[in-house]
């Protein structure tokens, strides 16, 4: 149970992701909204940073804020027009 768990909270994360930069239009929008998580700047994205830059849209999905992600969660996210 625990397993699964946490490979959906990772599979959210990466929709939450693939959301994120599917918003973004040209090539150059995706690398800039990506590189948002580089957090000290060095134009290079550790996976500290990437897995950071992450949960901010893992608090977006996670609309009952019960710190799990469930597909209730994503339809409400949907139904907010997000």
């Amino acid at each position: 149970m625990h397993k699964t768990v946490i490979a959906v909270s990772g599979l959210a994360i990466l929709l939450a992701a693939g959301y994120a930069l599917a918003a973004a239009h040209s090539p150059k929008e995706h690398i800039e909204k990506l590189f948002e998580a580089d957090a000290d700047k060095d134009g290079v994205l550790t996976r500290e940073e990437f897995v950071a830059g992450l949960s901010g849209h893992f608090d977006q999905l996670d609309a009952d804020h019960d710190g799990r992600v469930s597909r209730a969660d994503i339809e409400a996210m949907h139904a907010q027009g997000h």
